[in-house]
């Protein structure tokens, strides 16, 4: 979740997460903080930004493990996050959707909204990493998407005014 055009949750804490070198200490700053953690044995590490403020410019989040070159997120936004799931209610896509739904979603972008579709995949095991990225919501890129989640996601910038990422994962 932690990449290039990804939405953080408002105010309220905003964990942030990953794996680095087991025993090190990484930084993380984004909006004027900066909090440090301890990676355990397995190099897993996690901090809790404090609450973050409403904002629809795109800031860079650093990640930096002790002796190693920083990592830096860009166009990061902050507001409202979301998570669509389901079955085949979630899953229908806005492509699938009446000629006036996708003459709305082929009207142009959504500024505001940012969308993660999780991929489809079987596993018996925990998945520690998945290969999706964050788009922003443009005719272009939601077709193929949840026409719940999109459509949802649209009311919600209209309705308050804030960046809304949805985060689609239903199968």
């Amino acid at each position: 979740l932690f990449q290039d055009g990804a939405v953080l949750q408002r105010e309220k804490p905003a964990p942030v997460w990953g794996k680095a070198t087991p025993g090190k200490e990484v930084t993380i700053s984004f909006a004027g903080q900066t909090k440090k953690a301890v990676t355990d044995p397995s190099g897993r590490w996690q901090v809790a930004l404090d609450p973050l403020t409403t904002s629809a410019e795109g800031r860079t989040l650093t990640a930096t493990e002790a002796g190693s070159p920083a990592k830096e997120v860009k166009n990061i936004l902050v507001g409202e996050v979301w998570l669509g799931s389901g079955q085949s209610n979630m899953e229908w896509t806005v492509s699938n959707t009446t000629p006036e739904n996708k003459a709305v979603a082929a009207k142009g972008p959504v500024p505001l909204l940012r969308l993660f579709q999780v991929p489809k995949k079987v596993s018996n095991m925990r998945q520690e990493t998945v290969e999706a990225k964050w788009t922003e919501a443009n005719p272009q890129t939601v077709n193929n998407f949840s026409a719940v989640g999109y459509f949802f996601g649209k009311f919600l910038t209209e309705e308050l005014n804030v960046p809304v990422g949805i985060i689609h994962s239903s199968w």
